[in-house]
């Protein structure tokens, strides 16, 4: 089983199988200075484990995410697909011409 087809096949349980730890990702997203009006391309989204967190930290700003399986992007879809500020793509980032332009703010 490869990798895309491991990740379809456990994406409905994925947020049961995994523990979110809330305290130790707010510290780590606290030390890349993000600004509420920052734009954030999330790559290996999943299910969108770190969307609300972001959202929370950019509530002008927009948000993708991506990943190379339909079955994680359609439950992050569910959990998110209403938000306007959201959305996502499916890429395999190592084998997909990307055209995104990352731009780091100071």
């Amino acid at each position: 089983m490869g990798q895309v087809d491991f990740f379809n096949c456990v994406a409905k349980n994925w947020d049961n199988m995994i523990e979110v730890n809330d305290s130790k990702i707010n510290y780590l997203l606290s030390k890349l200075e993000i600004k509420e009006d920052d734009s954030i391309l999330d790559i290996g989204t999943g299910t969108g484990v770190l969307i609300p967190f972001l959202d929370n930290l950019i509530p002008s700003g927009f948000i993708r995410g991506i990943d190379i399986s339909k079955g994680m992007l359609e439950v992050a879809l569910e959990k998110y697909g209403n938000k306007s500020n959201i959305a996502f793509d499916l890429v395999d980032v190592e084998n997909d011409e990307m055209h995104y332009v990352v731009i780091h703010k100071k």
